[in-house]
């Protein structure tokens, strides 16, 4: 019972704080752990403003760079106080923090991905462009995940792809660096897309925009889920 109760108020602090969606995952079986004995990681987002995902069909501009640097802001924001309270509590606690510039030039990768967290806490699945996609928000998110030894009870990882047959993210890909291969547990990044040709097109359009981020978007607002997410805003307002 202790640990439900650690558990929902782990939950709650984070709505509190805004967070859009938040999982558990027991990170034990992964290779890349920074810490193996920071075994669960606490993986929560923020959705990005639905109109200005709207806006991304030709590609990110100073809105977007502004949405995405406020979200990120909010994670880091929100990882503070996760982190009074986990350490106050007498745990063990790292944020790996929001994605920026800092990742491998070689690899194009993280040292460790919200996504792989994500999805050991049920959150979603990746889609043929390599995002994390949820029924909620699509891939209009931006993550965090905070990795630590408090007994917390852990939510069942996604198993599979929801995107079936739909190319949408691969017809709007301006270089065609999603292959069309639909993602499922164990298959690499670099086995469904083209990485290289992805981070050059993103380099590319920000330097042409004036963005000092490495960002595009095109493939987030393609995405059918993510469609479902700014339609619905659309009512509500």
């Amino acid at each position: 019972m202790k640990n439900q109760e650690m558990t929902s108020a782990i939950r709650n602090l984070l709505h509190e704080e805004g967070c859009d969606i938040v999982g558990i995952a027991d990170l034990s079986p992964c290779q890349d752990l920074p810490y193996r004995d920071l075994t669960k990681g606490i993986v929560y987002g923020v959705a990005l403003d639905p109109l200005v995902i709207k806006g991304l069909q030709e590609g990110p501009g100073m809105e977007y760079l502004a949405e995405y640097k406020k979200v990120n802001s909010k994670l880091n924001h929100m990882a503070e106080k996760l982190l009074d309270h986990l350490l106050s509590g007498g745990y063990s606690a790292l944020s790996i923090g929001s994605t920026t510039e800092k990742f491998d030039r070689e690899s194009l990768s993280a040292d460790f991905p919200h996504k792989t967290a994500a999805i050991r806490a049920g959150l979603g699945w990746i889609g043929k462009c390599d995002l994390l996609i949820t029924k909620s928000f699509g891939s209009a998110l931006r993550f965090n995940t905070v990795i630590t030894n408090a007994p917390l009870i852990c939510d069942d990882p996604v198993t599979h792809s929801l995107c079936s047959e739909c190319q949408a993210c691969v017809q709007a890909c301006p270089v065609n660096a999603p292959s069309g291969r639909e993602w499922k547990p164990g298959l690499h990044r670099d086995e469904f897309l083209d990485i290289r040709s992805c981070y050059l097109h993103c380099t590319s359009i920000s330097s042409r925009n004036g963005l000092d981020s490495t960002i595009c978007g095109i493939c987030i607002q393609a995405c059918p889920w993510t469609q479902g997410y700014i339609k619905r805003s659309e009512k509500e307002v």
